[in-house]
């Protein structure tokens, strides 16, 4: 986790102490938060990663190949949308990607973001469109083998509050998306 603390520092121009507002050290605590049995049952298809959500996590968009989920950060008072969605790659091998929007990239210098993208451990920066407007994203790919429920879990929190703690310093406090 110090890691991607020193790497979120880095991104955003502070001090690894200064990350600690930001870092994914309190993360641990969101998840207890939730309260959520961890499940260590193999996710082999979209279909069963999409039951494992609809089991813990207030479902927002359902669609072939795309879930999102809302997980409510900072004792209630933050929300986070964090999108899981199946990629194929051109060997046939199927990834999950759990992302989430974190604001409009105007203002953000790409230097910063390919310094957070070399130094992160878990999660990248990437940009895509939101009706046409180019969003900075946090990514994070994971193979199917080996993916089980409780690694969704993580992920899901993990993405979430570091995308949280990013956004809220792009937009000056803001909770955009």
């Amino acid at each position: 986790m110090r890691a991607l603390e020193a790497a979120l520092a880095a991104a955003l121009g502070g001090s690894r102490e200064a990350s600690a507002e930001f870092g994914i050290g309190a993360i641990l605590g969101e998840g207890l938060a939730y309260g959520l049995p961890h499940s260590k049952i193999a996710m082999h298809n979209f279909e069963q990663i999409r039951g494992h959500l609809l089991a813990r996590y207030p479902l927002i968009t359902s669609e072939p190949f795309l879930a999102c989920v809302q997980i409510a950060l900072n004792d209630g008072r933050r929300q986070q949308s964090v999108y899981l969605s199946e990629l194929e790659h051109e060997d046939g091998r199927r990834f999950l990607r759990v992302s989430t929007l974190l604001g409009p990239t105007t203002g953000v210098d790409p230097r910063r973001a390919l310094a957070f993208n070399w130094e992160s451990p878990v999660g990248f920066l990437a940009v895509s469109a939101l009706d046409g407007v180019p969003y900075l994203q946090l990514c994070e790919n994971r193979p199917y083998e080996g993916l089980d429920g409780a690694e969704i879990d993580r992920l899901v929190l993990e993405i979430g509050s570091v995308g949280d703690r990013i956004e809220h310093r792009l937009t000056g406090g803001g909770d955009l998306l």
